[in-house]
């Protein structure tokens, strides 16, 4: 793992092809300043316009896509109940898409996939 010195920002931005667009460029802009790294939790979705304008190819920008999808668990809101307990008695939600941890660095490392 690496140590990271500076601003960190961590990020579950709301879905939606407009805001996941108006997200990734701004994590984008944001990672261009000195000393900061931003991780953000995303839908993978390779296909659309916001992940090839803002995460594809882009220098400083890491991928890591995640082998199961995520569960959101809540306890006090039961609307994200979809049947079934976790393990830990409160209610969860799987995820409708895979998932990825996109990391911003703004540094010129070239692209990758981890």
């Amino acid at each position: 793992t690496q140590s990271w010195e500076g601003e960190r920002v961590f990020c579950c931005p709301p879905s939606g092809t407009r805001e996941l667009r108006l997200w990734t460029k701004k994590a984008l802009e944001e990672a261009q300043k000195k000393d900061t790294l931003v991780v953000m939790l995303l839908p993978v979705s390779t296909d659309s316009q916001w992940f090839q304008e803002n995460i594809y190819h882009q220098p400083g920008v890491t991928i890591r896509f995640l082998p199961e999808r995520v569960k959101f668990v809540n306890p006090v809101v039961p609307s994200w109940v979809e049947g079934n307990d976790a393990a830990d008695g409160k209610k969860s939600s799987g995820s409708m898409r895979p998932s990825m941890i996109v990391i911003f660095t703004g540094s010129k490392k070239p692209f990758g996939v981890e």
